[in-house]
């Protein structure tokens, strides 16, 4: 079983995100009574060429995303 250490995340409409190698994770949290579960934020393309990346139902290129990016607790996820 592999996992992934984040070190550097920030939140997003109360959703903790997590960023590794030059991608988007949404890391697992719970808000109120709903979890929500560990995936690979999808890649928004404008023109054919990577713009940003989904942040739910929200868009966000990837300047406003290394803007959000700061250091946080660490937090490791295991992966099957």
């Amino acid at each position: 079983m592999n996992s992934i250490v984040f070190n550097f995340g920030f939140t997003f409409e109360g959703k903790i995100y997590g960023w590794h190698n030059d991608s988007l994770y949404r890391l697992p949290g719970k808000i109120g009574d709903r979890d929500y579960g560990f995936i690979k934020c999808a890649v928004w393309n404008l023109q054919g060429l990577p713009y940003g990346f989904y942040l739910g139902s929200r868009k966000k290129s990837t300047k406003q995303i290394l803007s959000m990016v700061g250091k946080i607790d660490p937090v490791e996820v295991f992966m099957e």
